[in-house]
């Protein structure tokens, strides 16, 4: 199984073009040197027989507990041809192989994310139900970290609903169907604080897969900023009542590569937990040199005060957010907002922490 077998180019070559129906995916992460990769197994029902392989997809905000994909198949491996998969709801796409490894099917159907600890919080508390009433998104660092917070009513057994607010949400790939404001989703609640509730996304996503819908724009692509609501949503005034703060200029291009080029590698490497190499061929599609990518984000990092205030967003060493949009309800927040903003950065995998107190205590 995969050790032997030549890699995934031999199942290619050699392999038999079929499709199959993915009825278990896995979700955990492991530590590659100073990053922490996100790793994605899936298990697929093929003529009777499952097979499981490591694969990273991409995009992978289409990928659905259920779908039918295609794929190619030599003896117990097994290539998910995502590309071909993608083609046919009109969606570009291509097959990395990088991650690719066949693997042992660990028995299991549904889904598994071990990225949050969903059985702590199961331990902790009761289950619950979450209505969405709101996703808001801020930008920080220019672009290069993004907060989302969650608001909603939540609802425990019986009981009266009580409304909250989750910040730094993140939604898994297999369930960006389900951002949507209005939607109504299972939830854990910590017995002791009802402020800390956690959004069962796995659960969410075997009640609802979704297949063949396509991600949801609050998961996709939200504006910066802006807020989505039961009254603003779609609405063109609350798309621009964000008011833009004025920011430094941006650095010049760093060998070739411009300041918008460095920053979608960047917000790519940490969204999608690329590795050097990976954010290296990344930087090369907007015209870097192979192997150049450490070198960009090393200059950048050693960049000078206006340079740092640029990248993050600053003016005199504080951060540039708009104001949060009105509430009329009293509001139970899950993060605490009494702490020093600082915040750590390392840009493409190397040691070049950025810390705001440090590179922007004095303008240039």
């Amino acid at each position: 199984m995969g050790l032997f077998g030549g890699g995934p180019d031999k199942v290619i070559g050699k392999g038999q073009a079929t499709t199959g129906t993915i009825v278990a995916i896995k979700v955990e992460t492991k530590s590659d040197n100073d990053s922490t990769i996100r790793q994605d197994t899936y298990v697929l029902m093929i003529a009777g027989r499952r097979l499981a392989v490591r694969q990273h997809l991409r995009p992978d905000d289409r990928v659905r507990l259920g779908m039918t994909v295609q794929a190619w198949v030599r003896d117990d491996d097994v290539v998910i041809d995502w590309a071909a998969t993608m083609q046919s709801q009109g969606v570009d796409a291509d097959n990395d192989l990088t991650r690719w490894k066949s693997v042992k099917d660990w028995g299991g159907t549904g889904i598994e994310d071990t990225t949050v600890d969903y059985a702590k919080a199961a331990k902790r508390g009761s289950p619950a139900r979450l209505r969405i009433e709101a996703i808001e998104r801020k930008s920080q660092l220019g672009g290069i970290l993004r907060t989302t917070t969650v608001r909603g009513s939540v609802t425990i057994g019986t009981d009266e609903p009580y409304e909250v607010e989750i910040g730094r949400q993140n939604f898994p790939h297999y369930a960006t169907h389900l951002v949507e404001v209005g939607e109504e989703v299972p939830a854990l609640v910590d017995d002791k604080r009802l402020d800390r509730v956690t959004i069962d996304w796995p659960s969410a996503a075997e009640r609802e897969p979704g297949i063949g819908v396509a991600p949801s724009p609050n998961a996709a692509g939200a504006t910066d900023n802006q807020v989505f609501d039961m009254m603003s949503a779609g609405s063109d005034a609350a798309a621009s009542s964000a008011s833009a703060a004025p920011v430094e200029a941006p650095p010049p291009p760093i060998d070739g590569v411009s300041w918008d080029a460095y920053l979608e590698v960047t917000t790519r490497g940490f969204r999608e937990k690329l590795s050097v190499t990976e954010q290296d061929a990344l930087a090369q599609t907007f015209g870097a040199a192979p192997g150049a990518w450490l070198k960009i984000s090393h200059a950048v990092g050693q960049g000078n005060g206006a340079q740092c205030r640029a990248a993050a967003g600053l003016r005199g060493g504080h951060a540039v957010t708009d104001a949060a949009a009105p509430r009329t309800k009293r509001v139970v927040r899950t993060e605490r907002r009494d702490r020093p903003f600082r915040i750590g950065l390392w840009l493409a995998g190397v040691g070049v922490a950025c810390s705001l107190s440090a590179c922007c205590s004095s303008p240039s």
